[in-house]
């Protein structure tokens, strides 16, 4: 695959992960849902359900890609090495969560100064250990769906081989013998009175 089809793959994951480790670091730098709720009300997080749904559909789109590099290849060596895959992602993520803070804060008139920092860390602390799941999940995809195509192609050459052998088995048979029963000099049936 094309090296814009591996970053599209983890374009993809970064957006699913920006959006899951986002909600994920408020559940853990927040952990009072009462004092979670008014936070995030109050700081331009309104969007995130609607950004849920396209986290999920950036997963699933990101995991047929991924299965697909891994089809296309079937055995040979994947694009994607695990430890390159955590680094993008983690730089994709990191800066976009720094953004999107700053973004949301603006959009309802925060300075960017009165950013939580403990908040902050956090959420760069999550966006990491997301950005290494979602290449440890991309790697796993790439790698199942290479063993699944070799698997299925030495299916699929063992059944033409067999089907290669019963067409033989069949020509090799006397064709005098095949159709003698047909020529047989037996009478019809003589119908009863």
């Amino acid at each position: 695959m094309r090296r814009h089809g591996v970053t599209a793959i983890l374009g993809a994951f970064a957006a699913a992960g920006l959006v899951g480790a986002h909600v994920l670091a408020y559940l853990i730098a927040l952990p009072d849902a009462a004092v979670r709720a008014a936070m995030l009300r109050g700081t331009g997080h309104g969007y995130l359900s609607a950004a849920g749904v396209v986290a999920i559909v950036a997963a699933i789109f990101g995991s047929f890609a991924a299965a697909s590099l891994g089809f296309r290849r079937g055995g040979g060596r994947v694009d994607i090495r695990w430890r390159e895959a955590a680094l993008r992602i983690a730089a994709i993520q990191t800066i976009a969560f720094v953004v999107l803070e700053v973004a949301e804060r603006a959009a309802v008139n925060i300075p960017p100064a009165a950013i939580n920092p403990r908040l902050l860390l956090v959420g760069i602390g999550v966006q990491v250990l997301v950005a290494c799941l979602a290449a440890l999940v991309i790697a796993l995809i790439c790698r199942v769906a290479a063993i699944v195509w070799t698997a299925l192609a030495q299916t699929l050459v063992r059944a033409a081989h067999g089907a290669r052998e019963l067409v033989r088995d069949v020509d090799r048979l006397p064709r005098e013998r095949a159709f003698a029963g047909a020529y047989d000099s037996r009478a019809p049936p003589v119908s009863p009175r």
